[in-house]
């Protein structure tokens, strides 16, 4: 019968001296360096060990908050220069379809007979919008439109495993030229939802109750400042934050009727989006203990093979104790 070898140990060389030896003093030394080069070495590659970010895929959950304002121009005024006289002197420069009631007094062009629908749809049913749709609806208008300046505020929420972020989200359109002579049709704009960061979010953890903030008010509510209702205030305000999401247009579509209405209709798609949050103390903690003992089982097999090549030819003088083998 053939016979197998079931079980086998190494037969290990011990080597012993005086704890004031050089052999001693370089097994101390070595044994230092193997714990605390491979931190150094850590730190010297990675700069930004402790501020790397970590990259999370996540869809928004978007909502429409039904504060919206759409205004058509009719010639070459307009709301956002300086000579702007629409809005003041009652003239019919704007046609404006608006849920802010002080805007709607201001401009007095607000179009009674609009109207407003929106739906959303879920694709994948997880109970968070993949696209929203929005159209707005001009009754007759007395000359074509030459011009578009869009507003928008939408609700958007990102979750991720640590938190729950309130994001700043708008859809702003400025001065978006219209085709010649167009007075009656429909437009379509079609475009997606973009996450726009100037740096990464926080999210609080154990003993740091730290999270991002954002700055919302977009419009002041009860304003009566023309100022306020411009597309480049708002675009502003929503930028002074260090996160926001912005619509971003990819194809617009049109074509006229023989109605007398005009149809604006915006598609809005919502897709993951790249976030960036700053890594909490564990998630540091989990990401450099791992490099750690990456680079420290490098560091112990060299350093073994050396101190093995060291006492084996006697560079260093030690005690050489083979144990015995014993036989059966």
């Amino acid at each position: 019968m053939k016979i197998l070898t079931l079980y086998s140990t190494s037969v290990n060389t011990t080597y012993k001296n005086s704890i004031c030896s050089c052999a001693a003093l370089f097994v101390f030394l070595s044994t230092v360096f193997i714990v605390v080069a491979p931190i150094y070495l850590i730190i010297h590659i990675s700069n930004d060990l402790w501020y790397q970010p970590k990259i999370f895929y996540e869809q928004p959950s978007v909502s429409f908050q039904y504060k919206y304002i759409l205004m058509g121009e009719h010639g070459p005024s307009s709301v956002d220069n300086s000579d702007y006289t629409g809005a003041v002197d009652g003239s019919s420069s704007l046609a404006v379809i608006s849920s802010y009631g002080h805007f709607n007094e201001i401009t007095e062009t607000w179009q009674k007979r609009s109207t407003v629908k929106f739906w959303k749809e879920d694709f994948d049913h997880n109970n968070i919008a993949d696209r929203l749709h929005l159209q707005f609806t001009y009754a007759a208008l007395p000359e074509p439109l030459t011009y578009l300046n869009i507003f928008l505020e939408l609700d958007a929420h990102i979750k991720n495993h640590h938190c729950k972020l309130h994001i700043p989200s708008a859809v702003i359109f400025s001065k978006e030229q219209l085709p010649p002579n167009f007075q009656s049709g429909h437009i379509t704009y079609e475009g997606k939802l973009k996450l726009e960061q100037k740096a990464s979010f926080y999210c609080p953890y154990f003993m740091r109750n730290v999270k991002s903030n954002f700055y919302f008010e977009l419009i002041p509510s009860n304003s009566t400042n023309i100022k306020d209702y411009e597309m480049t205030s708002i675009s502003e305000k929503l930028t002074r934050n260090v996160g926001f999401i912005k619509f971003e247009k990819t194809n617009s579509i049109w074509d006229r009727s023989s109605d007398d209405k005009i149809r604006i209709n915006l598609c809005v798609d919502i897709g993951e989006m790249r976030t960036r949050f700053h890594a909490t103390f564990w998630q540091k903690l989990m990401f450099f203990w791992t490099e750690y003992l990456a680079v420290l089982v490098v560091f112990v097999f060299c350093f073994n093979k050396l101190k093995l090549y060291l006492f084996s030819r006697q560079i260093f003088r030690a005690w050489e104790i083979i144990p015995w083998k014993k036989i059966y």
